[in-house]
């Protein structure tokens, strides 16, 4: 599906998009690397676990996302503690890694957000902007 709907962007020549929650591991980032390109840059958005949680569960409640419990919240923490420190280390070494504190407001955390996306892409390719 992800393959599919980078096609078509790239085919209309649309050729920015923001990637939630991909790459998960290596593995998935060198595949990507070798069929798209190298990624522009990595969003981390940096809480403590219990701030991680709270939100979850907080969006469970008015969301229809039925893995936004508590139960599930652990286990997906488990998988991200165990998988993505190699990538964030990855995108870190090349520079291309921004950090979001998200113990903020959600309005804070959203400009913090917008700017870190327009540095990234007037440092890296200014002709989208």
């Amino acid at each position: 599906m992800l393959k599919e709907r980078i096609e078509h962007y790239w085919a209309a020549e649309k050729r920015q998009f923001l990637l939630d929650g991909f790459p998960r591991s290596i593995g998935q980032a060198e595949e990507f690397e070798k069929k798209v390109g190298p990624g522009l840059a990595m969003l981390l958005f940096d809480a403590p676990e219990e701030t991680r949680r709270e939100r979850v569960v907080g969006r469970g409640r008015v969301s229809d996302r039925a893995e936004d419990n508590a139960a599930d919240f652990w286990v997906r923490n488990e998988r991200f503690a165990r998988l993505s420190p190699p990538v964030v280390g990855m995108f870190e070494r090349r520079g291309r890694l921004e950090k979001v504190d998200c113990q903020q407001t959600e309005e804070n955390v959203y400009r913090k957000v917008q700017f870190a996306v327009r540095m990234l892409v007037e440092e890296w390719h200014p002709e989208f902007l």
